[in-house]
């Protein structure tokens, strides 16, 4: 009963048109709503379909040598081919250096791309960031 009265005050609030109950976590990603399982393509590696897809990588990307050792422990161990990072670095550099250092960082992750064969994935702002191969 409780679940129906907090919904009733939600239901009153100026600009709620409708409350749903959610029955179960993750309603929105569960099969059950949606029986098709999304896949995406990177280059050849799949994310979603029935092989495991591990993605790595450091949270930023903070120098050309310390990328290039992340690109190539993900290489060595054979269990990475999508290698992640945050292009666009610490809230500092987004606020100070933005553009500069995304190009900077854009250069490094294609270097750990042609050096290693490891598919990129990041954070774009804006979509003039991405350049298409």
């Amino acid at each position: 009963m409780k679940a129906r009265s907090t919904a009733g005050v939600f239901e009153s609030l100026a600009g709620v048109a409708e409350v749903i109950r959610v029955t179960k976590p993750y309603k929105l990603v569960t099969l059950d709503l949606r029986p098709d399982k999304t896949v995406v393509r990177v280059g050849d590696a799949t994310v979603g379909d029935s092989e495991l897809a591990i993605i790595a990588g450091p949270c930023g990307i903070e120098s050309r040598e310390a990328s290039l050792r992340h690109g190539k422990d993900c290489f060595q161990a054979k269990w990475a081919r999508v290698f992640s990072a945050d292009a666009f670095g610490s809230l500092e550099r987004r606020l100070t250096r933005f553009r500069v250092w995304a190009i900077k960082a854009g250069e490094i992750m294609s270097a750990v791309r042609a050096e290693f064969g490891l598919k990129i994935v990041t954070e774009a702002v804006e979509e003039s960031h991405v350049e298409s191969d």
